[in-house]
């Protein structure tokens, strides 16, 4: 139900090459299936767009020290660093960066594995102005039924949703629960059971699903997830103050 990486691979290399006009980018990963997927896949399309990696680096999920990397990466001068790494990597990317010179005016990216009040508070007051690339989270861009799933949580739990996947993870649910009422098949001892196969191509059968994250279909190959590149800014550093389209704010596109 999550957008694939190949589209927001694309997008954020579309985007820094066409809106930045951007030449010169250098990627960070942590070795994790998504981060480094999402980055080659930025890669290839930034270069398709005439741009150059000036910078290819790796670091461990568990690393704190990003000075001897981000120094690596400053020598040979990028305009932007992407770096969708998680929130305690990205978290110490932030801090670090701006004790490195030469990486005074270079734009660091994240990805919306860091969205979260968790970033606010590992990053503190460094986090204001960090941007991060993501599909569109705020209420405004979800379904119809996404302010009334909203509202519904904040009564059961105190407070709105703090996670960046939250609409996409009912969505998920539903769809199954929907797939599994379709094809589960009860014995006439009271015995119940979901054949797999069945439920697979249930899931993969789904059209035009009214999800809380807006109509959703599933492709040939199970990708499911509605996607409006959009690139956030974080404008405060209190946990309490994370409220996607507020802090952290949509910088782009104007509109949907």
């Amino acid at each position: 139900m999550v957008y694939n990486d190949l589209w927001a691979g694309r997008e954020v290399a579309n985007w820094a090459a066409k809106e930045l006009k951007l030449k010169r980018v250098a990627t960070i990963h942590d070795g994790s299936p998504y981060a480094e997927k999402l980055v080659r896949v930025f890669q290839e399309n930034f270069k398709k767009f005439g741009g150059s990696i000036v910078s290819d680096e790796a670091i461990s999920p568990t690393d704190t020290d990003m000075r001897p990397v981000l120094t690596k990466i400053a020598t040979a001068k990028p305009e932007m660093i992407y770096s969708p790494t998680f929130v305690g990597a990205t978290s110490y990317l932030i801090r670090q960066k701006k004790e490195i010179p030469g990486l005074e005016k270079t734009r660091l990216i994240g990805s919306d594995a860091s969205m979260g009040a968790q970033l606010l508070e590992a990053a503190g007051k460094d986090v204001i102005g960090f941007e991060i690339t993501s599909t569109a989270l705020e209420a405004e861009a979800q379904g119809p039924k996404y302010k009334a799933m909203r509202e519904k949580y904040k009564k059961m739990f105190g407070e709105y949703p703090i996670q960046g996947f939250h609409g996409n993870g009912y969505d998920a649910m539903m769809m199954a629960a929907d797939a599994i009422k379709k094809v589960a098949v009860t014995e006439k001892d009271g015995t119940t059971y979901v054949p797999v196969k069945k439920l697979r191509d249930a899931i993969f059968a789904t059209k035009n699903m009214d999800g809380v994250t807006g109509k959703i279909t599933c492709d040939q190959y199970g990708d499911c997830g509605v996607y409006k590149f959009s690139v956030y800014a974080f404008t405060n550093d209190d946990p309490k103050s994370l409220d996607i389209g507020k802090n952290p704010k949509r910088v782009y596109p104007d509109k949907y």
